[in-house]
Parts: structure tokens; C-alpha cells; sequence
């Protein structure tokens, strides 16, 4: 990957793990997603799993023999849908 895609990359994959690990530890949320989000743990959780999907994104090539791009497109998709359940209120209300 050329180094004009993967600076970008890289730079998104830390801003979003820096999201995750402060969902993750105290609970605190970007106020754009705060009100939507019941579970900010699992939301933070799934940040992390978009990180570094975006780094796996990184190394793929049609040189390597590993499909980094196949495994970081389904950990988004799963990512996706950790973030859709952690914006599901519980049963209990």
C-alpha cells in the first residue's frame, strides 16, 4: 500500500482505538454518539476490533499471501454489529 493511503490509515486507527480504550475505561463517549449508546464498554470494545481491522487493511497487497483484506473487512462487519447491540437498550429498560 502506498504511503499516502496507509499514513491516513494509521492515523484514523489510533483516533479510534484512543475512542475505544476511553470507552472502555471510564465509560466516556464522543458527545455525537453519547446519547445513542447504552453499552459504551461493548462499544468501546468494538472500536478497538475497527482498529485494528483498519491496520490489517493496512498490509494488504496482491502480493501477500495472507488475505489481510478478507479478515479486516470481516472484523468490521462483526465490529459493526457489536456497535448495533451496544446501542440497544436492555430489556430490563
Amino acid at each position: 500500500m502506498n504511503w499516502y493511503v496507509a499514513v491516513p490509515f494509521a492515523v484514523m486507527s489510533m483516533v479510534v482505538a484512543g475512542g475505544g480504550i476511553a470507552a472502555i475505561r471510564t465509560g466516556w463517549m464522543l458527545p455525537r454518539v453519547r446519547n445513542k449508546v447504552f453499552r459504551p464498554r461493548l462499544w468501546g470494545y468494538a472500536s478497538l476490533l475497527v482498529a485494528a481491522c483498519l491496520v490489517l487493511l493496512i498490509f494488504d497487497s496482491p502480493k501477500a499471501h495472507f488475505p489481510f483484506g478478507d479478515l479486516g473487512m470481516a472484523g468490521t462487519l462483526i465490529a459493526l454489529a457489536m456497535m448495533a447491540v451496544a446501542q440497544r437498550p436492555t430489556r430490563g429498560g
